[in-house]
């Protein structure tokens, strides 16, 4: 009878665990629906462009910007910027606007009216999951050649 209590406790903290899981997974979905929709491009193909272009600003975007507008993006977005982190290592140098584009390019096969269209997109997707003030933030993080096609996604 003792454990009792015990094994409930351990079952609503699963419980509660699994609703956040959920949570977790349906904001995501929502967030690609919409990536997916303002892009053009498949699921798939719209999650890789992003996380390349997110991860082209990673550094700057954590090294100047508040921890709010992460913690608004969905976990897995947050864990694709965490990976792009371990990935590269030591840090390297901003990426040109010219450098970013010619990655969309190539990750869309498209030209380079396409990949401003769809860099674009992936910004106003993220710009709609975060404040203004903190989409402030970030502008202010980016170069100032990204800041007007930031400024552009909305």
């Amino acid at each position: 009878m003792a454990d009792e209590p015990e094994k409930m406790e351990e079952e609503l903290r699963l419980l509660r665990e699994r609703r956040r899981m959920s949570r977790c997974n349906r904001t995501y979905s929502l967030f690609l629906d919409g990536l997916e929709t303002a892009s053009g491009l498949p699921r798939e193909q719209a999650q890789r462009v992003f996380v390349s272009v997110l991860c082209a600003f990673e550094q700057p975007l954590i090294r100047d910007t508040a921890d709010e507008w992460r913690a608004r993006l969905p976990v897995k977005l947050r864990e694709a910027l965490q990976a792009c982190a371990s990935r590269r290592g030591s840090a390297p140098e901003l990426p040109s606007l010219e450098a970013v584009l010619r990655r969309v390019e190539a990750d869309i096969g498209g030209d380079r009216p396409r990949a401003e269209s769809v860099t674009r997109a992936i910004f106003s997707t993220l710009r709609a999951h975060i404040t203004e003030g903190e989409a402030d933030q970030v502008a202010d993080a980016l170069p100032p050649d990204f800041q007007a096609l930031w400024a552009r996604a909305c």
